[in-house]
């Protein structure tokens, strides 16, 4: 795992698949391919997706570096190892602590092993495994955020080497647009009033292009890809003319389609020019419900002898144009106890508005590990369920 890992592209959009063990069309973003071993991966905040394609006789081993500081280096590595076995994946999870560079050790990630959702499949001596990780106490996923990344396939019954062997891990960046082939000093933005639509509603992107030079850029076709294929239009024109300010300007604007599947999207447009220019612009989005609900809970808590408190935030976010009232109820396990916010009504009078509201929790004495808590919101005869964690180390 010194050799060097080359990836085909180091931009990773958000992108949300279905773990259901099967490569669909545009589903998932390519991340490596070699002789024996093809990968994918993708993200959306909260979370890391991979997949892999391996011969049905090597193991897959994913190694990510969350601080990109160098694998031998803090707390931030996490190494996941996938077999297949007995007609089904198998994964483990472990962490390289590294705070101590001259004695790097290897420890267990129990709660992030304890979240993964694996799926695979095996047909004519290959196998396919797709993997969610959420990474529970170490860097999460969020925008602009550089990590490194590896992948190898290996010998089942390689046994895996001491903690102080060096990875090469390469850096990628976590990403909501990117693009491919624009000509020499020609550049674009996208301009949206939010990354975010609910099924049935519209979502609107404009993309502003400026500095033409001397390219001759003649059309422009624009779609959804992968998952939200079906769900949304696609068109193709002429590309507008540039403006006396060098400017151009694209709306792609779509309805959600009501049976339209939650998660991260991708818009692609595809403009052709008269001198041969081929350019692809790349620009993730969300379908959502009507509300998300986004706990902010405090991280680093540690056991106590005594009940300990715990004190946030959760924010119930519109993503709808129309005014919602609703109300929340959060449940805990039974040996906790919710002081504050158990129960919440609110109103969000404004287009996609947010309400904060608060939390108080009393944890019981000599709490440890990853405590599940439900929060369900109801509006009108609609209901919303968001199950979130506590984790006490």
């Amino acid at each position: 795992m010194a050799s060097t890992f080359a990836v085909v592209e180091p931009n990773r959009l958000a992108i949300s698949p279905i773990i259901d063990g099967r490569l669909d069309d545009e589903e998932w973003d390519a991340l490596s391919s070699s002789e024996d071993l093809r990968t994918f991966m993708q993200w959306e905040p909260g979370a890391f997706y991979f997949a892999s394609e391996a011969p049905s006789n090597r193991d897959v081993v994913f190694s990510l570096d969350t601080d990109s500081n160098g694998w031998l280096v803090g707390k931030g590595n996490l190494e996941v190892r996938l077999s297949w076995v007995n007609g089904g994946v198998k994964s483990v999870c472990r962490m390289l602590d590294a705070t101590n560079p001259q004695e790097p050790t290897w420890i267990s990630a129990p709660w992030i092993e304890s979240t993964l959702q694996v799926a695979g499949t095996e047909s004519n001596g290959k196998w396919i495994a797709e993997l969610k990780v959420i990474p529970l106490d170490m860097p999460s996923a969020s925008v602009g955020r550089t990590i490194g990344i590896r992948a190898d396939a290996i010998d089942p019954n390689e046994v895996q080497g001491e903690a102080i062997q060096v990875r090469r891990t390469t850096p990628i960046t976590l990403r909501y647009d990117r693009s491919k082939g624009l000509p020499s000093e020609m550049e674009w933005a996208p301009e949206l009033m939010a990354r975010t639509a609910a099924a049935s509603e519209q979502f609107r992107l404009r993309m502003t292009f400026r500095k033409p030079g001397t390219s001759e850029l003649d059309r422009i076709s624009c779609r959804t890809l992968g998952l939200g294929r079906a769900h949304t239009v696609a068109f193709e024109m002429p590309f507008p003319h540039f403006d006396k300010k060098g400017r151009a300007f694209v709306d792609y604007q779509t309805k959600i389609a009501k049976e339209a599947g939650e998660g991260y999207r991708v818009m692609e447009a595809r403009i052709q020019g008269k001198n041969g220019e081929d350019v692809m612009i790349q620009s993730s989005y969300a379908v959502t419900d009507i509300v998300t609900v986004e706990p902010q809970l405090p991280e680093g808590l540690v056991m106590l002898n005594d009940n300990q408190i715990i004190s946030g935030t959760i924010i119930v976010r519109s993503h709808s144009s129309k005014a919602l009232k609703g109300k929340m109820i959060v449940t805990a396990p039974d040996d906790w106890s919710i002081n504050k916010g158990q129960e919440h009504k609110f109103t969000l009078y404004n287009a996609r508005g947010y309400a904060k509201l608060p939390i108080k929790l009393i944890a019981p004495q000599r709490a440890q590990g990853l405590v599940p808590l439900t929060a369900e919101v109801t509006i009108g005869d609609h209901k919303i369920t968001k199950k979130f964690f506590v984790l006490i180390r």
